[in-house]
């Protein structure tokens, strides 16, 4: 079924709603398992939760990366053990610790986290294997640590490391993550290949061997006009002559890479309506349904056009509009959401096909941090629905 066909057919029953491609989803972990054989990968749970995504990844032997027990939960009831559940997270408490131990393996992103964990072992009398979040005397850019509220500063997780009795708390694992969307495959190899050093100091201050190293990975996707995709069969060759040199000393080592706007980035479409057209001062308004509280990012980019965050922000113009309806004649217009705010602002003055109220208007790139970052419960209007289309031609919702 076309794309085009299911979302006209979806469009004429629903106001406003998500539709992703399981096809979408499957091609892109292929191409990450073929090119990357000697990887576990995980994914990103906080990019997009929707169950059926989430069943389709993990059908395909990937881990978990949670950032909360409410996601750990998710992950665990749909059949991944504490092997496959990886929690990263700044700021656990106490109760979070308590509640993800046992279920998945904590990646502890203090020191004083790594000291409440001890707390809890001594009251359990027990050993607990976690993994430390670092950040790292490098960058994409060169050798210069950078400020950042994630992970414990390098310097100071092999101080203390060095100094740990792991009599309550060992240390199997590290991770690192200092960007989520680099396009630049040099850069983003270098990186890997400060992250293997980084492991071996790390190694030399617990003085054993880790059972695994979480990469991260950096890797984006392409949004606007001149973007261009990641070499993966280059960074996957690079990579996997890495690990079997690296192996030859590390031969149980268990190399990881966590991606989330990679995986889904590029399956998702966000389907709403135009529900009224009006003119002020020369400027024409086209209000949609569910903009701000249906799929924030575009509006959040429209006006924060001069900063930009990997994850939850975007470049302005990343987010391609259509239209169904092509009447031929081109118009200057403002898209706007139907809240009473002025931040529901989706693009200004952009050029597009004529537009009437009733016509379909779809945007691109909704797969990743769209939904999940939407505040739909703001101004109690009816929520967007999610569909699901999988690559046997079913529509799930």
């Amino acid at each position: 079924m076309e794309t085009r066909y299911l979302i006209e057919r979806l469009a004429s029953r629903y106001d406003s709603f998500y539709l992703y491609d399981e096809q979408s989803i499957v091609s892109q972990i292929n191409l990450l398992q073929k090119n990357f054989p000697s990887v576990d990968f995980l994914y990103s749970v906080k990019c997009n939760a929707n169950q059926n995504i989430l069943k389709s990844i993990f059908a395909k032997n990937f881990c978990a990366s949670v950032s909360s027990v409410g996601e750990m939960e998710l992950a665990k009831n749909l059949g991944l053990g504490r092997e496959k559940i990886f929690y990263y997270a700044p700021g656990k408490s106490m109760e979070d610790l308590r509640s993800s131990y046992q279920d998945s393996v904590i990646v502890a992103d203090s020191i004083s986290e790594i000291e409440r964990l001890k707390y809890l072992a001594k009251i359990f009398n027990e050993q607990i294997e976690i993994a430390v979040r670092i950040n790292p005397n490098f960058n994409y850019e060169k050798d210069e640590g950078l400020p950042c509220r994630f992970g414990i500063d390098e310097s100071d997780a092999v101080s203390y490391l060095e100094k740990l009795d792991e009599l309550y708390v060992k240390v199997v694992g590290i991770h690192t993550q200092i960007k989520n969307q680099e396009l630049d495959c040099s850069k983003i190899n270098r990186y890997y290949k400060k992250v293997f050093q980084l492991a071996e100091k790390i190694e030399y201050a617990v003085g054993r061997r880790l059972d695994f190293i979480n990469i991260g990975s950096g890797i984006g996707i392409p949004y606007v006009d001149g973007d261009r995709d990641v070499n993966i069969q280059w960074l996957g060759s690079e990579m996997e002559e890495r690990i079997s040199n690296f192996k030859i000393t590390h031969p149980k080592i268990r190399v990881m890479l966590t991606l989330g706007r990679y995986v889904v980035g590029k399956c998702g479409s966000y389907v709403t309506h135009v529900i009224d057209k009006k003119k002020s001062h020369g400027k024409t308004f086209v209000i949609l349904q569910n903009c701000l509280n249906g799929f924030a990012r575009p509006a959040i980019s429209t006006l924060a056009d001069k900063y930009f965050s990997e994850s939850v922000l975007a470049k302005v113009n990343t987010f391609g509009i259509s239209t169904l309806s092509d009447s031929g004649e081109l118009e200057k217009i403002t898209l706007a959401g139907n809240t009473c705010v002025q931040e529901d602002l989706v693009a200004e003055e952009i050029e597009m096909p004529k537009l009437n109220i009733g016509d379909v208007v779809i945007f691109s790139n909704a797969g990743g941090y769209a939904s999940v970052f939407s505040p739909m419960q703001f101004s109690q209007k009816k929520m967007p629905v999610q569909f699901f289309f999988t690559v046997d031609g079913e529509i799930r919702i």
